[in-house]
Protein backbone atom coordinates (compact mmCIF):
# COMPACT_ATOMS: atom_id res chain seq x y z
CA UNK A 1 0.00 0.00 0.00
CA UNK A 2 1.67 3.68 -1.05
CA UNK A 3 1.61 6.33 1.17
CA UNK A 4 1.62 10.15 0.21
CA UNK A 5 3.95 12.89 1.43
CA UNK A 6 3.65 16.38 1.17
CA UNK A 7 6.53 18.80 2.15
CA UNK A 8 6.75 22.48 1.23
CA UNK A 9 9.77 24.16 0.62
CA UNK A 10 9.96 27.75 -1.29
CA UNK A 11 12.74 28.90 -3.72
CA UNK A 12 12.46 32.21 -5.39
CA UNK A 13 8.87 32.77 -4.87
CA UNK A 14 7.61 28.86 -5.71
CA UNK A 15 6.56 26.95 -3.21
CA UNK A 16 7.03 23.40 -4.76
CA UNK A 17 5.26 20.60 -3.13
CA UNK A 18 6.98 17.33 -2.87
CA UNK A 19 4.42 14.58 -3.21
CA UNK A 20 5.53 11.43 -3.76
CA UNK A 21 2.31 9.38 -4.21
CA UNK A 22 2.26 6.96 -7.56
CA UNK A 23 4.78 4.88 -8.52
CA UNK A 24 7.72 7.30 -9.62
CA UNK A 25 5.90 10.07 -11.19
CA UNK A 26 8.34 12.16 -12.78
CA UNK A 27 6.23 15.31 -12.15
CA UNK A 28 6.37 18.43 -10.15
CA UNK A 29 3.55 19.72 -8.03
CA UNK A 30 3.78 23.22 -6.98
CA UNK A 31 2.29 26.84 -6.34
CA UNK A 32 3.92 30.27 -6.60
CA UNK A 33 4.42 32.17 -3.79
CA UNK A 34 3.69 35.49 -5.13
CA UNK A 35 0.35 35.71 -6.23
CA UNK A 36 -0.54 39.10 -5.31
CA UNK A 37 -3.69 40.51 -3.37
CA UNK A 38 -5.87 39.06 -2.99
CA UNK A 39 -4.75 35.16 -4.37
CA UNK A 40 -6.49 33.66 -7.21
CA UNK A 41 -8.49 30.16 -5.86
CA UNK A 42 -6.56 27.36 -4.31
CA UNK A 43 -4.42 25.23 -7.43
CA UNK A 44 -1.29 23.43 -8.02
CA UNK A 45 1.24 23.49 -11.16
CA UNK A 46 1.68 20.38 -12.77
CA UNK A 47 4.99 19.83 -14.97
CA UNK A 48 7.27 17.78 -16.30
CA UNK A 49 8.90 16.52 -19.72
CA UNK A 50 8.29 19.50 -20.81
CA UNK A 51 4.63 20.37 -20.05
CA UNK A 52 2.53 21.97 -17.46
CA UNK A 53 -0.93 22.28 -16.31
CA UNK A 54 -2.47 24.62 -13.67
CA UNK A 55 -5.12 22.28 -11.75
CA UNK A 56 -7.61 24.33 -9.86
CA UNK A 57 -8.56 22.83 -6.41
CA UNK A 58 -11.77 24.85 -5.50
CA UNK A 59 -14.56 24.85 -5.73
CA UNK A 60 -13.88 21.92 -8.03
CA UNK A 61 -10.73 19.86 -9.20
CA UNK A 62 -10.60 20.77 -12.96
CA UNK A 63 -8.13 22.01 -15.34
CA UNK A 64 -7.41 25.49 -15.85
CA UNK A 65 -4.52 25.49 -18.29
CA UNK A 66 -2.60 22.64 -19.80
CA UNK A 67 0.10 22.91 -22.41
CA UNK A 68 1.62 19.46 -23.79
CA UNK A 69 0.16 16.73 -21.55
CA UNK A 70 -2.18 14.71 -23.66
CA UNK A 71 -5.52 13.30 -22.33
CA UNK A 72 -4.34 10.16 -20.59
CA UNK A 73 -1.45 12.10 -18.81
CA UNK A 74 -4.12 14.87 -17.49
CA UNK A 75 -6.26 11.99 -16.65
CA UNK A 76 -3.61 10.60 -14.01
CA UNK A 77 -2.63 14.27 -12.87
CA UNK A 78 -6.12 14.94 -11.88
CA UNK A 79 -6.82 11.47 -10.14
CA UNK A 80 -3.32 12.07 -8.07
CA UNK A 81 -4.84 15.70 -7.22
CA UNK A 82 -8.09 14.32 -5.79
CA UNK A 83 -6.31 11.35 -4.05
CA UNK A 84 -4.31 14.39 -2.56
CA UNK A 85 -6.23 16.94 -2.78
CA UNK A 86 -6.68 17.63 1.44
CA UNK A 87 -2.68 17.57 1.37
CA UNK A 88 -2.66 20.31 -0.99
CA UNK A 89 -5.39 22.26 0.43
CA UNK A 90 -3.44 21.88 3.50
CA UNK A 91 -0.40 23.17 2.20
CA UNK A 92 -2.06 26.40 0.76
CA UNK A 93 -3.73 27.15 3.31
CA UNK A 94 -0.93 27.30 5.41
CA UNK A 95 1.05 29.04 3.94
CA UNK A 96 -1.44 31.77 2.71
CA UNK A 97 -3.26 31.55 5.62
CA UNK A 98 -7.14 32.88 5.32
CA UNK A 99 -6.36 35.28 2.75
CA UNK A 100 -9.49 35.24 0.22
CA UNK A 101 -9.11 34.81 -3.45
CA UNK A 102 -10.38 36.90 -6.25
Amino acid sequence: MERSVIRGFSTRGTTRISLRSIRATRLRYYFFSNEGQPPEPPYIHVKGGGCDAKIWLEPGISIADSFGFNSRELSNILRVVEENRDLLLKAWHDHFGNQRPL
